[in-house]
């Protein structure tokens, strides 16, 4: 997740105040080399930087997933037990927006504290009273319009596939399916989600780190 959020902000873009370089020197040019350029820089804990905030916000931003997906349902579906195609897309994108907004200044504060300089920041409440004294409140929503936009088809595509392979599995086979292949069907359903969406993604966290 490091390596591909400095992959997408471009680490030449150096920008130089008061304080110093604040966004890492470092540009990634490829997978394996680029892991292997983090490792030199920091050793094997630099790969986990800015994986506070993450962390934060990853329960949350799941909760409220699930929790809207289930809500929404109720609301928008004619039969909620047997949603039809475009109300799966619909239930799917309202619940990716209500996650996205709810935990959204932590998805800033990670990306910042990937992609800054060694040091630059002392945790994810030190980004985030960084970012609000240097730029003001709306700091800490940057990129918000960029990920809602990508967000909503996101979780539409994935929910929406993930739903779908489940439904379709548990009918042909008359069972409900194992683990292993409610795990393919969310793999497959996030990859395509993912592919359909990166520009998206690309944008918004460039906007995150522009204040940078």
């Amino acid at each position: 997740d490091r390596l591909k959020m400095l992959m997408q902000v471009g680490g030449g873009a150096d920008v130089s105040g008061a304080s110093g370089t604040r966004i890492s020197s470092y540009q990634p040019t490829g997978v394996v080399s680029g892991l292997r350029g983090i490792y030199k820089r920091g050793g094997f804990v630099s790969f986990f930087q800015g994986n506070t905030a993450n962390v934060i916000k990853v329960m949350p931003e799941s909760g409220v997933k699930f929790w809207g997906y289930d809500f929404a349902k109720s609301v928008i579906c004619a039969d909620p037990r047997h949603p039809r195609i475009h109300e799966r897309l619909l239930v799917g994108a309202f619940a990716g927006a209500a996650s996205c907004v709810a935990i959204y200044p932590l998805e800033v504060a990670k990306t910042r504290l990937a992609v800054a300089s060694p040091g630059l920041y002392r945790g994810v409440v030190h980004c985030m009273q960084e970012a609000v004294r240097a730029e003001g409140p709306l700091a800490l929503y940057k990129g918000l319009g960029a990920s809602l936009v990508g967000i909503m088809p996101f979780s539409a595509v994935d929910l929406a596939l993930y739903n779908t392979f489940k439904a379709e599995l548990r009918r042909h086979r008359r069972s409900e399916p194992s683990t292993l292949t409610m795990l393919g069907c969310g793999a497959l359903s996030s990859s395509l989600a993912q592919l359909a969406t990166y520009p998206l993604a690309l944008a918004k966290t460039r906007l995150q780190a522009s204040g940078m």
